[in-house]
């Protein structure tokens, strides 16, 4: 069995609103906009993907959600550039 399961995902050139496929074991990270132009970052790992008794689709997930706006620690990483 197979779910059709979308989310959004990052890219490696910064953050994109394209869907992708849930895969599990895969951890996708979140930009949050929120007030005041606040930014949070927060991430879900997904765990399983399955079908319950009744046929519905599940998902069982790991998160985290930084509650310090800003918080450069789960941003895109930038490639420095030395000069010589």
């Amino acid at each position: 069995m197979s779910a059709a399961w979308t989310w959004r995902r990052t890219s490696t050139s910064g953050y994109t609103a394209a869907a992708v496929e849930l895969v599990p074991q895969l951890t996708y990270v979140l930009r949050v906009p929120g007030g005041e132009r606040e930014v949070h970052f927060g991430a879900i790992r997904v765990t399983l993907l399955s079908f319950d008794q009744n046929g519905d689709g599940i998902m069982i997930f790991d998160w985290a959600f930084q509650l310090q706006p800003g918080n450069p620690s789960l941003s895109p990483r930038t490639t420095a550039v030395r000069g010589g």
